[in-house]
């Protein structure tokens, strides 16, 4: 997890105003406040992905004699998130895991803390908002280098396990997807596609050219989630995996997981662990 690896992830001043712009003009427009702009990245996206991927990782077998991270390590990551490039906040966490800190306690001691707290800091009228959100976005960069690191995350991919991640045709909110992925990595399957594909012609072709043992598709809202059922009937019949899974998720499987049934898919899932655990099991038969 060098600093060379992590300077092509670092977004521009400019780039994050105008998607925290559109951020907040959506909740404008719903009723919403700017708070609510954050709370929604911190308590609906950071969070539950971080709680989720300390399960995955678990506890380290040093047992009482792993180190702890402390109040000092949380202050100098959310510095180095306000304040500094990316790839310093990288350095950190490799350094913080490497004093013998556990990947778990990386994920929920150190991550998950300073994802709370960077919410509220733009209430004080030194911070700009702007800033605070240019943080959010390094953390969840930073989320995704660490499970991405080899030295903290080594499996290696089973060329047995494939799967095939896309969105539903025209679905914007595709942040959920990327952590799924990250989460099949680190479950040492081969991860394809993603958020720039989406369901239809493209993701037909590409299961007929390669098999895939499962296709995971996103879906927002009920009715791009209705729309997947004739997907997934073209997705079996072009599949060259005669025997493919087929993974939904997405908040409208969440609300109604019965919708995943009665469209065709084989099961869903609402967070990246629990996707992996089911793809797992239902390859096993």
């Amino acid at each position: 997890m060098s600093a060379g690896e992590f300077a092509d992830t670092d977004m521009t001043r400019d780039a994050v105003q105008r998607a925290v712009w559109r951020n907040a003009m959506d909740c404008a427009r719903a009723g919403d406040g700017m708070t609510d702009v954050l709370e929604e990245i911190v308590e609906r996206q950071i969070l539950p992905r971080l709680i989720t991927a300390g399960k995955a990782a678990g506890r380290s077998d040093a047992g009482d004699a792993e180190m702890v991270i402390g109040e000092d390590d949380i202050d100098v990551l959310i510095r180095l998130l306000m304040d500094g490039r990316a790839d310093a906040c990288c350095d950190f966490v490799h350094h913080v895991f490497h004093t013998g800190v556990s990947l778990q306690s990386i994920y929920l001691d150190l991550l998950a803390p300073a994802a709370q707290r960077l919410g509220p800091l733009w209430l004080d009228d030194d911070i700009d908002f702007v800033d605070v959100s240019m943080a959010l976005a390094k953390l969840q960069t930073l989320i995704l280098k660490v499970a991405r690191c080899e030295a903290i995350n080594p499996a290696l991919p089973d060329p047995d396990r494939r799967i095939l991640l896309a969105r539903a045709r025209g679905e914007q909110h595709a942040f959920g997807l990327m952590m799924v992925a990250e989460f099949f990595r680190l479950g040492g399957w081969q991860v394809y596609g993603g958020t720039d594909l989406e369901s239809g012609h493209e993701l037909n072709r590409a299961v007929g050219e390669r098999a895939y043992s499962v296709v995971g598709l996103t879906a927002g809202s009920r009715c791009k989630a209705v729309e997947l059922a004739d997907d997934i009937k073209a997705l079996r019949k072009n599949s060259r995996n005669p025997g493919l899974k087929v993974l939904v998720g997405g908040a409208a499987f969440c609300i109604d997981p019965e919708l995943a049934r009665e469209i065709g898919a084989d099961f869903t899932a609402c967070e990246g662990i629990d996707a992996v655990e089911r793809a797992e099991a239902c390859l096993a038969g």
